[in-house]
């Protein structure tokens, strides 16, 4: 069966793995990037009897949805999934049309749906999905499915990796690969522990490896390994260190980065391993200056360890660079102030900052939607889609 796979702006790893799938499920899958939101490929996408998309930001929900609806009303099958679709009662609630919405780890639930849909005719009954776990339709008034399940890292197909990678530039990689799952951290902005869990799953070292040197093959020059908790990596037992030492010798350490890591899981070895076998630059989440506010953020960690880590790194020679974020619920002039003074203290080679956005099934979401709108500083009543 000929299925599309459709990720916004840019090649996301986890389209890639939804293709690589569906594709190792025998059918006829195609990647397509819809670059500019406003004019996405209607007439092409039309020809496929199955249409998956990976939304990993909230606002595509509300700019893809004209997308969706002429989709389905040409008959096609739709499937949402990412991110922003961690929530299904908010996709079907803004855009009924939806056929199904597959919750957290997809590569086993994909496959189970497309088969299904293959043998259906036009479209299989919503009672026919109970039982695929991740997958949630609508019966009646109720939306319903079947809570998702951990995947089998061993046993995941390789990702569909598009002939033009090379044309990416995510943070200056062309791709963002993933050597594990789940993290043990609390923080309550994040939806990784709520989606992967708190157990770390680490990927075997052979097969991250033949992963980056088929992406190489394929024309990526740059390649960036995924997480917060990369630096806990072991399995059958390598340990972090040789996974950057594999995969430099590999790419070269011009063409390697591990840039998001915890200020709590870093060690003279971590950094020296960062230092010697990828690009040198290492980027801490921070969030706050303000003690008070990532204790509310459930960060786990202190000013003091954040001011070590950077020191750490300095010292050994590896560039820092930090995020931030500020509109978080509660916080203060005081908080916010705080955060400048830090980024001043810091002296960082980089920094980013964002308005902290609560995201789907995140505890930061439960605490907004239980605070008067007087109290959320980055408020603003919408007038548009969900108005």
């Amino acid at each position: 069966m000929k299925i599309a796979v459709v990720t916004p702006e840019v090649y996301t790893y986890g389209a890639m793995l939804v293709a690589g799938s569906l594709e190792e499920a025998g059918h006829e899958v195609k990647l397509i990037k819809v670059a500019d939101l406003r004019s996405p490929p209607v007439d092409e996408l039309r020809n496929y009897p199955m249409v998956c998309l990976g939304l990993y930001s909230t606002l595509h929900i509300a700019k893809l949805a004209p997308l969706i609806r002429q989709l389905a009303k040409a008959g096609c099958y739709t499937v949402v999934g990412g991110p922003a679709a961690f929530e299904p009662r908010v996709v079907f609630y803004h855009i009924p049309e939806v056929d199904a919405v597959v919750v957290g780890e997809a590569e086993d639930s994909i496959a189970a749906l497309a088969n299904l849909f293959s043998k259906a005719s036009p479209k299989p009954p919503p009672k026919d999905l109970e039982g695929i776990p991740g997958v949630f339709f609508v019966e009646g008034d109720e939306v319903a499915g079947t809570p998702p399940k951990p995947v089998d890292l061993d046993k995941r197909p390789p990702p569909k990796i598009p002939p033009d990678i090379y044309r990416e530039n995510i943070r200056g990689a062309n791709v963002y690969m993933e050597i594990l799952r789940g993290c043990h951290g609390n923080c309550t902005f994040c939806q990784v522990h709520c989606m992967f869990g708190r157990v770390i799953r680490c990927r075997a070292l052979e097969d991250v490896v033949a992963e980056a040197r088929e992406f190489s093959r394929m024309g990526a020059s740059r390649i960036a390994i995924s997480g917060g908790t990369v630096t806990y990596y072991r399995c059958s037992g390598y340990s972090f260190t040789d996974l950057l030492h594999s995969l430099s010798s590999l790419v070269g350490p011009d063409n390697l980065s591990t840039p998001d890591v915890r200020v709590d899981a870093v060690d003279d070895e971590v950094l020296e391993a960062i230092k010697r076998y990828t690009i040198g630059w290492i980027f801490y989440g921070i969030e706050s200056g303000s003690q008070r506010m990532l204790n509310k953020m459930r960060k786990g960690i202190t000013l003091q360890q954040i001011k070590n880590a950077v020191e750490m790194a300095r010292e050994l020679g590896v560039k820092v660079a930090g995020s931030f974020i500020v509109g978080y619920l509660g916080e203060s002039d005081e908080d916010y102030e705080e955060t400048k003074q830090l980024v001043e203290e810091l002296s960082l080679h980089d920094c980013f900052v964002s308005i902290a956005e609560p995201l789907p099934r995140t505890p930061y979401l439960e605490e907004v939607l239980k605070s008067p709108l007087s109290e959320n500083p980055v408020f603003v009543k919408d007038q548009g889609l969900y108005g």
